[in-house]
């Protein structure tokens, strides 16, 4: 009875007990002693995704596995001025752009030179007068006059520059005149252009065509009535300028640089010394000389004194000392 009892107990809690789904059985080659193993292991975190590799640098790949080129662009040059007041951009005037010393090497000698536009001279200028009408006023043919000029670079590229100058010259001679004392006093204002050629940084060659303006006062002093004879130009009266005749210089010459040249600070100031040579013309007037209307000394008919005429005109020469800044 009681075996019975214990079968009838066992049957029933096998049919009681839930069986496992489709979905649920193990596979059929699997190993059923790894199950409960697995089950209790932890369960592993899930990776994170994996962020997409940064694009490549921009440039060429010279080969594999080799890094890339990458170019920079150069900074930009300066702009260049202008050698005709700023059109243009292939030449330079005299005024080189901030910042580039006298002795840069990769300015042209006409550049450098035109660092400094301004000019200033002093000297003494010969000329030699052979006209006979210059005889009354001197023994030699030599009139030496004291120079004063001033000029300006306007334009520079490579080896050529080209300059406007100014001369201020004046003289006189003394001598004696049918047994008078005789003077003659010449100034002469000439302004034209200069071209220039640089070979050198601080040596340069120069070519000028002048025309002037030349003002002469011949005096005789007259012992017997103690007046005084004057004869002057008259071609053109200036008014309180007085009268003047008309002329030109046409020279040849050099300057050199001696304080401020390439390889030497530059200052300020820049040094040059100058020689010129060439020939000056003039006009020629009559010297037909007379005394001053308001000569009280003079006698109330004085006839004039006829000395021929007188033309300034003869090879000349020039030295001055310059200072450009």
């Amino acid at each position: 009875m009681i075996h019975r009892l214990m079968v009838a107990g066992l049957v029933a809690l096998l049919t009681a007990a839930p069986r496992p789904s489709a979905a649920q059985a193990a596979p059929p080659d699997a190993d059923p002693e790894a199950a409960p193993a697995a089950e209790n292991e932890p369960q592993a975190s899930p990776e994170p995704e994996a962020s997409p590799p940064p694009p490549p640098p921009a440039g060429p790949v010279i080969g594999p596995g080799r890094p890339p080129i990458t170019f920079y662009p150069s900074p930009p040059e300066p702009a260049r001025q202008s050698p005709h007041f700023g059109a243009g951009e292939d030449s330079r005037l005299d005024t080189v752009p901030a910042g580039r010393r006298a002795d840069d090497p990769n300015l042209s000698p006409a550049e450098r030179v035109s660092q400094k536009p301004w000019l200033l001279m002093l000297g003494a200028r010969s000329m030699l007068v052979s006209d006979s009408g210059f005889d009354p006023f001197a023994d030699s043919n030599e009139l030496t006059q004291f120079s004063l000029g001033v000029g300006r670079s306007f334009y520079a590229r490579e080896i050529l520059s080209l300059a406007a100058i100014a001369f201020w010259d004046v003289g006189s001679r003394t001598s004696s005149a049918r047994g008078e004392p005789t003077r003659l006093l010449v100034h002469r204002l000439a302004l034209g252009p200069e071209l220039r050629l640089h070979p050198l940084t601080d040596l340069y060659g120069f070519l000028r065509f002048a025309p002037a303006l030349i003002h002469s006062e011949a005096r005789l002093e007259e012992s017997t009535t103690g007046s005084t004879y004057y004869a002057r130009s008259d071609d053109l009266d200036l008014n309180f300028l007085g009268s003047w005749s008309v002329g030109f210089d046409a020279t040849v010459g050099a300057a050199y640089e001696l304080i401020g040249t390439s390889g030497r600070h530059a200052g300020a100031l820049r040094c040059w010394i100058m020689a010129e040579g060439g020939y000056a013309w003039g006009t020629s007037g009559d010297l037909e000389l007379s005394p001053e209307a308001d000569d009280t000394s003079a006698p109330e008919r004085a006839a004039a004194l006829e000395l021929g005429t007188l033309a300034l005109r003869g090879p000349m020469a020039r030295a001055v000392v310059g200072v450009s800044f």
